[in-house]
């Protein structure tokens, strides 16, 4: 374990070196701790500190969130297929946006406010579908997710249609992902609710690692599992609507980073839990720097660099799964 914690360690500090090196303007990294003297030494420290040092702060953290809120959705529900995106949390984060900017058009903390009503209905409309059925397979949880997250999507098109052209293609484009608005504000607000989740996770460690084994189990050990569940949802919908609100519709980070981990730390769910997070920071860190690399004088939407790298890392698993299998 020491030597991933080191990698992780290297791989951190070479992704935030190639966030802080490239980009549509090159500058010397030497005004991180030197005293600009010129106009043009002056101007590269001010995008050193004001843009990308806020972008790297804010895509690591939202990475951080998002393989962090899939892998406890993954561990809680016992259904490695469990994911923001595909059970329609994101969708709904974006539909209470969107009817806050129809109705509302604030900023501040009125975004990732309505972003979490969104994503909590969401999350309550799944549950809602499950009851109906009155089973609880894996099958059956999927297949809620995928329909309600249709349904949110189609509202969401819904809600776009209604709005005028500028603020519907602001949305619209915020929804494909991008940190390129990065600020300091939005990090802080990114890293504190990481923060404010981890520390929930460490008060409900033990609980959360005897759900994980099944519900029998921990009803048998004393654990009130409809209160960690509970608790595990809220940080879920929490994790993912302050990330939509300053990163918009990122897709299969929540899925496939913890299937990564578990190949490299075990499932065990104190090391998966930590290894995701971290390697989900990273990943979105280069995800991000790529997106200013792939085209000259533009930016690829973030949302499409990881989709991308993601489907490909995706089928690479499922190519190793059935090795494994057939072997």
């Amino acid at each position: 374990m020491s030597k991933f914690w080191l990698g992780i360690a290297c791989c951190l500090t070479a992704a935030m070196l190639l966030s802080l090196q490239f980009g549509a303007v090159p500058v010397s990294l030497q005004w991180l701790w030197q005293t600009p003297s010129s106009e043009a030494q002056q101007l590269e420290a001010q995008i050193l500190w004001q843009l990308r040092l806020p972008r790297i702060a804010l895509a690591f953290a939202a990475g951080s969130a998002l393989a962090l809120s899939g892998a406890l959705m993954q561990s809680i529900s016992r259904n490695q297929l469990a994911d923001p995106y595909l059970f329609g949390l994101v969708s709904g984060a974006g539909v209470g946006i969107a009817l806050q900017q129809l109705c509302w058009p604030l900023e501040g903390w009125s975004l990732p406010l309505a972003a979490f009503l969104g994503a909590l209905a969401a999350a309550c409309l799944v549950l809602a579908c499950i009851h109906l059925s009155r089973q609880r397979s894996v099958l059956q949880l999927l297949l809620a997710g995928i329909a309600v997250s249709f349904l949110l999507s189609s509202l969401l098109s819904l809600l776009l249609y209604l709005q005028s052209n500028l603020a519907a293609g602001k949305i619209l484009f915020w929804l494909m992902g991008s940190v390129a608005n990065a600020s300091w504000s939005a990090a802080a607000h990114v890293t504190l609710t990481l923060c404010v989740s981890s520390l929930l996770l460490w008060r409900f460690r033990r609980e959360l690692l005897a759900l994980s084994c099944s519900e029998t189990f921990a009803r048998s050990v004393g654990v009130a599992v409809g209160k960690v569940q509970l608790v595990s949802l809220l940080i879920v919908c929490a994790l993912t609507a302050v990330t939509v609100a300053y990163c918009g519709g990122i897709a299969l980070v929540g899925l496939v980073i913890p299937q990564l981990c578990r190949l490299l730390v075990g499932a065990h769910l104190y090391r998966l839990l930590p290894a995701s997070a971290m390697v989900g920071g990273i990943f979105l860190l280069l995800a991000d720097t790529s997106s200013r690399l792939v085209l000259t004088n533009q930016e690829l939407p973030l949302g499409v660099v990881c989709s991308g790298a993601g489907a490909v890392c995706f089928l690479l698993l499922l190519l190793r799964s059935s090795k494994n299998h057939a072997g």
